[in-house]
């Protein structure tokens, strides 16, 4: 199925336009103290490896990914394995932001229709639900998966959407708001993994609770009889 969309006044399908990936992996997780894109699977892929190859499985032009300074020596210690089509983008000011990050990989595919936005950790696709997206973008500015009423990631952006955020003076406003001024348009899926970052952000947050709450338990001082 090919979706109508209008692009410079010109009548285009889907089929036509460039779509490309941006990966948003600056962040640092300080609970566990390391880089949340080293963070692995079950199967041994870290987090960034897996959604680079499903990207590119999916057939995404190119796959940016934006990172901290220090990242690139990481990866390159950490030997990770990319397809031929990424490329690393620095944000050298994560601390302003998340949408700092969006800003500079916006930037890197100016050339591009399409933008797929996922962070690093919401690490598994499903091409099905990436295909909806697409078919269902239409005439809107922006679309994103829905899951059991709840948002979740990727979001896929247009070229009106991508202009915008390039000449954008804002580092400091939620990627979430800044789309408000736009059309869009929420895609019911039937995949959870779109929830996936908020599920692993509890999970993590549990998982800490019970070690801390261990740790309290051994070194407390036990009564006398």
């Amino acid at each position: 199925m090919m979706v109508p969309e209008k692009l410079n006044g010109i009548l285009q399908t889907t089929s036509d336009l460039k779509t490309s990936a941006l990966i948003l992996a600056a962040g640092f997780s300080k609970r566990m103290g390391l880089h949340k894109f080293a963070l692995k699977l079950k199967n041994g892929a870290t987090f960034l490896e897996n959604l680079t190859h499903q990207f590119h499985d999916f057939c995404c032009r190119r796959i940016v990914i934006v990172v901290q300074p220090e990242a690139p020596n990481i990866i390159e210690n950490l030997k990770l394995n990319f397809p031929d089509n990424v490329e690393f983008v620095i944000n050298y000011h994560p601390e302003s932001g998340r949408f700092s990050s969006v800003k500079a990989g916006i930037a890197a595919l100016e050339s591009e229709d399409l933008v797929f936005i996922q962070n690093v950790d919401n690490p598994l696709l499903n091409p099905e639900t990436l295909n909806l997206l697409i078919n269902g973008l239409g005439e809107f500015n922006y679309v994103f998966p829905v899951y059991k009423g709840r948002g979740g990631h990727p979001v896929l952006i247009t070229k009106p959407v991508m202009n915008s955020i390039i000449i954008s003076k804002k580092t400091d406003i939620n990627l979430k708001d800044y789309l408000q001024q736009f059309s869009g348009k929420p895609i019911n899926v039937d995949d959870e993994t779109v929830l996936l970052n908020r599920h692993f952000q509890k999970r993590l947050k549990y998982l800490i609770y019970k070690l801390l709450s261990c740790i309290f338990a051994e070194t407390k001082p036990r009564k006398r009889a």
